[in-house]
């Protein structure tokens, strides 16, 4: 869906319970947040949110605050520029209960 935001959330409720499977998931969207042009309702199409991200190295969920709705995600990311950057960066998460 070219409409459609980041799918972290989704993924984490659905994959919480395989850390692997989950990382990897979190890794796909964030290289599909870096490539894939977003289309908004006039139809008009937008870039990337992501697009200044050259490649997507790894993505490792470092634990999730469930009170505040939030994940901390490890990134080790390949930028346009040609330079590498390593870090956390915190990401709302809509937490489902079972």
């Amino acid at each position: 869906d070219r409409t459609a935001g980041s799918f972290i959330s989704d993924y984490y409720n659905k994959y919480k319970d395989d850390a692997y499977l989950l990382n990897e998931m979190f890794k796909l969207e964030l290289i599909r947040l870096s490539l894939v042009p977003r289309q908004n309702d006039s139809d008009e199409i937008i870039n990337p949110p992501l697009d200044f991200i050259k490649e997507v190295q790894s993505v490792s969920l470092l634990r999730v605050d469930e009170g505040m709705s939030r994940a901390i995600l490890e990134l080790k990311l390949k930028l346009g520029n040609g330079n590498y950057w390593q870090g956390n960066i915190s990401v709302y998460i809509n937490i489902t209960k079972s």
